[in-house]
């Protein structure tokens, strides 16, 4: 896999806390403090506390309703969840009455009460605007010095409340407002002035149920960029492998996730941009067994990896179908601030960190949200089993220069959108489309397909020979055909996958399926390492309308590198 520079484009960056029009200055301010690298500062919707004070009450609610409708949030969604989740009785309204609870029942008591705050300060917020006039807190003179404090870190207060610098509250971007606004409100109302250690985990499933090596990937990819932007430390899925292709008799198994990426190398590339990855946890017996369960039952890994001595509170689903990047970094953050606020109450102390657990991210967070974060991370931040990218290498070299490829979607379970008896059309399709990319019958065609997943077949002998027929191949070639046996067998599925991925995505011509995650990460792949989108053809499978709306769909979710042009 190519690893390319950087793309061009606007850089990330702490300026996503700051306001429009905040000025040159606050922003160069920002600039020189980060708080974690890459992903700084994100803007954040307002953070509601219990029985707040008059004159923070006032401020706060003054924007709230501006600040909802700029996260995207669906008030009556939120109100919703959470009275499905948390009693009021659950947790206390005011800071001076919390127990002095401890262990799992701050833990659970923490969650309830990040997910009833956040819904309480949604659904008031238009009531509480006409009750009273803004006021825009400014720094007061005469404070003094500011003590050296170890709970306070002025960059992670304003991190942690981003409302603080909006109007009407206005603060300055520096450590003296800063420091004069907890000095005054803050630290008495249990707000978090030290930045939390956060800890996202998720898992790997696909629309609905677990998802082969291409939609696994595209989780991966959904969740460093939710880390960079929430600025939390990444904890790698587990991989998945299929027992058979066909939906029927088909079943999932745990594997770990360095059978297909290089886990090493990704951990020293991040950590060199501040941003924390843990390998996978090692789960067996049954809780290896259970890991799939819980992706088909599209419910966070919580049950299968426990707190890991933080504490959990569960990621906010997001709201709208096609939410972006921005408004779910927003939630995760306030949610992690509102657990940590009770805890601090309850114990007196800040959790030493927090898991945030995320069930299905698939097709959740558009990659069009934010294309250059999305293509940087996937091309520069994404390191490969050496093992399969040698393999690949072995079977190009074996092939010989220059050879064409086609991923061939004819399988059973592709029906669905191939249409029912829709194989031999389908193929059909694929001819037509590979002739007007100049296949011919001297051409050698690598192709990838389903029909080989327990080795070639009538079927795969069928297609070979009505390719050849039509002249759109001359030699036809296949990993299962190129490499021993032996070492085949030795790889799982998505392995066997990957290993597809690589060679399609460095042919001369590519020919893929509309519908196939598979054909569109080659995509990715070739634009990013300059291969030009006049190489890459598709096949027709549905009706005009139904295909403009699979292309939509593609280029929210998948098509990270749309428009990128390496250098």
């Amino acid at each position: 896999m190519h690893k390319m520079a950087p793309p061009p484009g606007k850089q990330r960056g702490p300026s996503r806390l700051l306001l429009v029009g905040a000025g040159a200055l606050l922003l160069v301010v920002a600039l020189m403090n980060p708080i974690v690298t890459p992903a700084n500062c994100p803007k954040a919707p307002a953070a509601a506390h219990h029985r707040p004070s008059t004159r923070r009450a006032v401020a706060e609610t003054a924007h709230q309703a501006a600040l909802e409708a700029e996260a995207d949030i669906d008030l009556d969604e939120v109100v919703d969840d959470v009275q499905d989740v948390v009693d009021d009785e659950d947790y206390p309204s005011d800071s001076s009455s919390t127990p002095a609870a401890g262990g799992a029942a701050t833990a659970a008591a923490a969650t309830a009460a990040a997910a009833s705050s956040e819904a309480a300060a949604a659904a008031g917020a238009a009531a509480a605007a006409a009750s009273g006039p803004t006021v825009a807190f400014r720094t007061s003179s005469g404070a003094g010095a500011i003590p050296e404090d170890p709970d306070f870190d002025w960059v992670a207060y304003l991190h942690n409340y981003p409302e603080l610098l909006r109007h009407p509250i206005s603060l300055d971007f520096t450590k003296e407002a800063a420091w004069e606004h907890y000095r005054t409100i803050g630290k008495a109302e249990g707000m978090i002035a030290r930045r939390l250690t956060l800890r996202l985990r998720y898992h790997t499933g696909g629309q609905n149920k677990p998802g082969g090596l291409n939609n696994q990937l595209l989780c991966h990819l959904t969740a460093f960029m939710m880390a960079q932007e929430i600025g939390a430390e990444v904890v790698l899925a587990p991989a998945l492998k299929r027992t058979a292709f066909a939906a029927e008799g088909n079943s999932w198994i745990w594997e770990d996730t360095d059978t297909l990426l290089d886990v090493d190398k990704m951990i020293a590339y991040w950590a060199t941009r501040g941003l924390v990855v843990h390998k996978t946890p090692q789960l067996t017996g049954e809780a290896a067994d259970e890991y799939p369960k819980l992706v088909e039952a599209d419910e966070p890994p919580t049950k299968v990896y426990g707190d890991a001595g933080c504490l959990t509170v569960q990621l906010p689903r997001p709201y709208k179908f096609d939410n972006n990047l921005a408004s779910v970094a927003q939630r995760a953050r306030r949610k992690a601030v509102k657990a940590a606020e009770y805890v601090l109450r309850a114990n007196g102390t800040i959790p030493a960190c927090i898991n945030l657990d995320t069930p299905r991210i698939f097709y959740r967070v558009p990659v069009s949200s934010s294309l250059n974060l999305a293509v940087s991370t996937f091309n520069e931040g994404f390191f490969l089993n050496k093992t399969l990218l040698n393999m690949a290498t072995y079977i190009k070299r074996k092939m010989g220069w220059p050879f064409y490829g086609a991923h061939l979607r004819l399988e059973n379970d592709a029906s669905v959108w191939n249409g029912p008896d829709g194989e031999e059309r389908v193929l059909d399709e694929y001819i037509n489309i590979m002739g007007q990319a100049n296949f011919t019958d001297t051409t050698t065609v690598y192709v990838a397909s389903g029909l080989l997943f327990d080795g070639p077949s009538p079927e795969f002998d069928a297609v070979v020979k009505a390719l050849k027929s039509a002249g759109v191949a001359g030699r036809i070639d296949y990993k299962e055909k190129l490499v021993d046996k032996e070492i085949l067998k030795s790889l799982h599925s998505e392995q066997l996958a990957l290993v597809d991925l690589l060679v399609l995505a460095t042919s001369k011509v590519f020919v893929g399926h509309p519908w196939s995650t598979l054909s569109m990460l080659v995509e990715q792949l070739r634009i990013c390492s300059g291969l030009g989108t006049s190489t890459i053809h598709y096949v027709v499978v549905l009706d005009e309308t139904k295909e403009y709306l699979n292309i939509k769909m593609k280029d929210k979710f998948v098509r990270f590198a749309k428009g990128f042009t390496p250098k």
